[in-house]
């Protein structure tokens, strides 16, 4: 009786133990988990044009390293379109860009843009451009491609959104 009851609790324990750090654990998400999650304050962001990250909600951030073309300026505009397809949710997520070139103006490269425009002095150690995911606690948790910031994104927020009380 007692083998029947704490031999599974045991293998699962032992299981979970030695996959721990495994990327070949199957997850439901679209973006790339950071492992272990970074720090927003890492970034050392700087506001451009008076633009702030607002405190306690869900942030995502466009981060590049340079000028914005080609892919990058797509994925901006798809990012732009997030907060209609997010729906009443909306309101619980902010969007900012992040250059993290000086010479680059971005406040000026998005004239009348909806989205937060900074500049980061640091960087997130492994990540060069794409898209982080920021918790309201400001720990960076998920990354995605330039290519991903679209549907796959869309259904991970909407997923975030639903099962999180934060934010």
């Amino acid at each position: 009786m007692f083998a029947i009851t704490v031999l599974p609790f045991g293998l699962a324990a032992l299981y979970y133990e030695h996959i721990t750090g495994d990327e070949s654990i199957p997850t439901s998400n679209n973006g790339k988990f950071l492992k272990p999650p970074a720090q927003l304050s890492e970034l050392r962001l700087q506001s451009i044009a008076g633009g702030e990250l607002t405190p306690r909600k869900w942030r995502l951030l466009l981060y590049r390293p340079g000028q914005c073309g080609g892919v990058c300026a797509t994925a901006e505009r798809n990012l732009r379109a997030l907060p209609l397809l997010v729906g009443r949710d909306a309101a619980r997520v902010q969007i900012a860009l992040v250059a993290t070139d000086a010479a680059t103006d971005a406040a000026t490269e998005f004239p009348g843009a909806a989205i937060t425009v900074l500049r980061a002095a640091g960087r997130v150690q492994g990540i060069d451009e794409g898209l982080l995911l920021a918790d309201p606690l400001g720990n960076v948790v998920l990354w995605y491609s330039y290519a991903q910031v679209g549907k796959p994104l869309l259904e991970d927020l909407r997923h975030l959104l639903k099962v999180s009380e934060f934010g």
